[in-house]
């Protein structure tokens, strides 16, 4: 059974690709990957090139438009770290998500472009922790949201 935060990120994902264009090819055609695929969760269908991160916080309702999260909870340390040495950081959006009845209510959606990503990778926060209920801590990382300049956050649609 998923959790909350996963079927919030799931929703989050489909808004981006019913709403957002490809930055490639300019087609409206944004597809969900299958969760096998580290630190990626959209790809474009018509021309394969374009490749995205979703992250979906959940906000008050009182507080939209204008509220942002300070920090964002990343995925695996290891994928990031390779994205980043290889140059190949992909378009992160942010999908705010206000919870309405059973399901959530789009707020806005942002887009932080790979390269912003890349010149600010001090907002990559490391960190340590327990997956699934087990004892292991796995290496992982929180996005410092609030730490990306505004110039570098694009605003690509307000409800």
């Amino acid at each position: 059974m998923p959790t909350e935060n996963q079927v919030r990120g799931e929703w989050g994902e489909k808004q981006v690709a019913k709403l957002v264009d490809c930055q490639v090819c300019r087609a409206r055609k944004l597809s969900q990957l299958a969760g096998s695929f580290p630190s990626l969760d959209l790809v474009c269908r018509n021309c394969g090139g374009y490749l995205a991160q979703v992250k979906t916080p959940k906000m008050d309702a009182a507080k939209a438009p204008d509220w942002r999260p300070r920090t964002l909870m990343g995925a695996g340390w290891n994928p990031l770290q390779v994205q980043m040495s290889i140059g190949s950081m992909r378009d992160l959006y942010v999908v705010g998500a206000i919870p309405h009845r059973s399901t959530y209510r789009l707020a806005w959606i942002d887009r932080v472009p790979g390269p912003a990503l890349l010149a600010n990778a001090d907002v990559f926060e490391y960190r340590l922790a327990v997956i699934g209920g087990g004892t292991r801590r796995h290496a992982m990382f929180n996005i410092a949201y609030h730490r990306i300049p505004p110039a570098c956050v694009i605003n690509v649609f307000t409800a």
